[in-house]
């Protein structure tokens, strides 16, 4: 299955047209079809990560990397939030990565 079938297969799982998908992730709905229809296949990350969002499936799916498209339960209404807050503070991440290492080199041991 080509990285196209799975986007379309995913979406259509999901029940989801074409113009919504291509909505929420920020595309338009040709270029939704030519990535369903591997006419572009050199397809953003973070797109890929957003279709697999809408979709419920594992990034890795759309990827070719694993078969099994089937997310553990989880709420679309969850899944939008965290991508909501994962692009509101993504920017500030490697200072909230070097602010937790510091406190866990500074910190003593409970006793």
């Amino acid at each position: 299955m080509t990285r196209g079938q799975r986007i379309k297969y995913a979406r259509e799982k999901a029940e989801i047209n074409q113009t919504d998908l291509a909505k929420r992730v920020g595309v338009s709905k040709q270029t939704l079809y030519k990535y369903e229809n591997d006419i572009v296949t050199n397809i953003p990350s973070d797109i890929i990560e957003k279709i697999s969002i809408c979709c419920k499936c594992y990034p890795g799916y759309i990827m070719g990397w694993t078969d099994n498209p089937d997310l553990p339960d989880a709420s679309a209404e969850d899944m939008t939030k965290a991508l909501e807050l994962y692009e509101k503070y993504k920017e500030a991440i490697p200072q909230v990565q070097d602010a937790v290492e510091a406190l866990l080199k500074s910190s003593r041991p409970v006793s």
